[in-house]
């Protein structure tokens, strides 16, 4: 489960740029596949 401290406040996102909230939207969204399929990625890893 993801710390609240990865969270950004709404003021936070207020401030940020459009690229760098889809990119940090891109790196969790990446992340949480990786855990999720973790097994997959595992077994392609060592064909």
């Amino acid at each position: 489960m993801a710390s609240q401290q990865d969270q950004p406040t709404p003021d936070e996102l207020e401030d940020m740029d459009p690229d760098e909230v889809r990119e940090r939207l891109l790196r969790f969204i990446v992340k949480r596949d990786m855990d999720r399929h973790r097994d997959i990625y595992d077994a392609l890893a060592d064909e």
